[in-house]
């Protein structure tokens, strides 16, 4: 039931998320897994609940004690055979995630503001601070 429930909340955020369309002097990939830059590598929280654990090869987010994996979301629509996609952009100061699906669009925006600090302009916007 758990599941079910981070799926639909997923599925919903996805909706409601937006994108930018200026990828100028930036190192864009696009493939079917996350890789974060080095500088976001760790676990970072916002000033309430939120957490972002970032991975070389996942984004975890966890919002009020309940976690979603978009490395295991991925791998579910693997699975499924839903075909998807992760387009990534990165600068020396932001990373910029766009994980495409039937469903919808999750964009991940995150600039760094400071060694330990970085705002949040994507999905769960915030300024969070590295732990």
């Amino acid at each position: 039931m758990k599941k079910l429930i981070l799926l639909f909340s997923f599925i919903i955020i996805t909706a409601c998320s937006s994108s930018s369309d200026d990828d100028s002097g930036k190192t864009n990939t696009t493939g079917d897994s996350f890789n974060p830059p080095a500088w976001l590598i760790g676990t970072w929280k916002d000033s309430g609940a939120t957490t972002y654990n970032f991975t070389k090869d996942d984004i975890i987010c966890t919002v009020s004690g309940s976690r979603l994996s978009f490395k295991d979301q991925a791998t579910n629509l693997k699975d499924a055979k839903v075909t998807y996609s992760i387009k990534e952009t990165k600068t020396d100061n932001t990373y910029v995630a766009e994980f495409k699906f039937s469903a919808g669009t999750t964009i991940f925006s995150f600039t760094k503001t400071a060694d330990n600090k970085m705002t949040s302009d994507g999905y769960l916007s915030g300024t969070y601070t590295k732990q």
